[in-house]
């Protein structure tokens, strides 16, 4: 076999742990999401594919990757990134395997960091081997409205290292520092944001209002929680998670408020408003139990917005009601029967992402 005329064209697919993420080498991450799924494909530079075609070096796909018409696939399976500048990192399953008769090299779990020392690595055995760098000048970063995370526009091109540890195990000198691979293509899906901070505010019903005061019930913010004015509410927010792609959210905030009549009272504090399935306004009562549903939320009539710049997500017009849990339990402690479904007000949730 001759090992000195090029590579069979498929070859180059092997540094798809370069992935297109390295076309987010932008600025340090701000790590601001992760990504649940999608693939990273490689479609292999031409002249470098003519280059290598006659070595009759076999390749094949490590499951769960994939060969396609467009290029190898891997799957997704984590990543730690921007979602405005995609810098960060992200990871993958499967791999490839190279071999020219008895000889295999297997390269697994890629994996990029992307940042003050940004860099792409492959599992080689035990060890981890640095694969290539990247051409980011035409890369393009697509978050689709802040659900998911898409880029074009990079090339890669072999490192040093990796030079070198395939030359050695091939017994060829065919591969040279900066050998160019081709063009890498990420594919995000299930973009969750890290929520940084932000305000929720609940703007009080003036009927259940009027009807808390009719009963000598009297409401406070508890600190750092703040009146608004119309009557309501604002609770900083100190972080959580939020999927625009499925809608879903948990997002936590500080503060609370305190309802009290005479000598009874309830601090109810540490609100977390979710949304999914049972989407609720949910906070821990002293004394009545922890983190109970308060708030029952309606999205039916919600709107969600994207700044202009990105940063910020607003959730509008959800509407809340008192829970079948809270309403026996509130009732009881203030001897004032409060029904289920009794309207609270209406949310509006603001969360920064960067």
């Amino acid at each position: 076999m001759s090992r000195n005329a090029g590579f069979n064209r498929r070859l180059a697919p092997v540094f798809i742990g370069l992935v297109a993420i390295l076309a987010l080498a932008f600025a340090g991450a701000a790590q601001a999401a992760s990504l649940t799924g999608g693939t990273t494909t490689l479609k292999l530079d031409s002249a470098t594919a003519k280059a290598l075609k006659a070595l009759n070096v076999a390749v094949s796909p490590i499951k769960p990757s994939k060969s396609k018409r467009s290029g190898l696939s891997f799957p997704i399976t984590g990543a730690t990134v921007d979602p405005l500048t995609g810098a960060g990192s992200i990871d993958h399953s499967g791999g490839i395997q190279l071999s020219a008769g008895k000889v295999k090299v297997p390269l697994k779990n890629f994996k990029v960091v992307v940042g003050s020392k940004s860099g792409v690595s492959a599992k080689l055995g035990r060890k981890t081997l640095p694969l290539a760098i990247a051409n980011v000048s035409k890369a393009k970063v697509d978050n689709g409205g802040l659900k998911k995370l898409d880029v074009t526009g990079v090339t890669i091109a072999l490192t040093k290292q990796a030079a070198k540890a395939l030359n050695k195990a091939f017994k060829v000198k065919a591969f040279k520092a900066g050998l160019a691979l081709g063009a890498v293509k990420i594919a995000g899906k299930g973009l969750v944001l890290d929520t940084k901070s932000g305000t929720s505010t609940l703007t009080l019903d003036l009927g259940t209002v009027g009807a808390l005061g009719a009963g000598g019930i009297s409401l406070a913010p508890i600190a750092p929680a703040t009146s608004t004015t119309p009557p309501g509410l604002a609770f900083p927010v100190i972080g959580g998670t939020l999927d625009l792609s499925s809608n879903v959210a948990a997002i936590n905030h500080s503060g609370g408020f305190s309802l009290t009549k005479g000598t009874q009272s309830a601090n109810l504090t540490d609100p977390i408003v979710t949304i999914g399935a049972s989407s609720s306004f949910g906070l821990t009562i002293a004394g009545l139990g922890s983190a109970l549903p308060v708030g029952d939320l309606n999205l039916a009539s919600a709107t969600t917005t994207v700044a202009a710049d990105g940063k910020s997500i607003t959730i509008a017009g959800a509407k809340a009601t008192l829970s079948a849990l809270a309403a026996p339990a509130l009732s009881s402690t203030f001897g004032v029967p409060l029904a289920v479904g009794t309207p609270l007000g209406t949310a509006t949730v603001v969360v920064n992402i960067s």
